[in-house]
């Protein structure tokens, strides 16, 4: 199971569709989390450390360092980049 904490709705969307790009086969949820200070966390099961995304200046960005950040950890690149959905 894999959770990612967003602290926007519009956050959701493409970082559900981006992790189970990364991870097609783990069960993912997404929880809105409008009080927490990074726009996203990560979080694996069974494992401590995550992924946190610091905000940036806007969604695209934001999609850059996901994309930057589960591709180092999953040592896999997926062809058509962080366009999702």
């Amino acid at each position: 199971m894999i959770k990612i904490f967003c602290n926007k709705e519009e956050y959701r969307y493409n970082s559900y569709n981006m992790v189970r790009s990364f991870y097609p086969e783990e069960e993912v949820e997404t929880v809105l989390a409008e009080e927490q200070e990074s726009a996203l966390k990560v979080s694996f099961e069974g494992e401590d450390d995550g992924i946190t995304i610091l905000p940036q200046e806007n969604r695209t960005a934001l999609d850059r360092s996901l994309y930057k950040e589960l591709s180092k950890r999953s040592g896999r690149e997926l062809p058509w980049g962080i366009l999702m959905g």
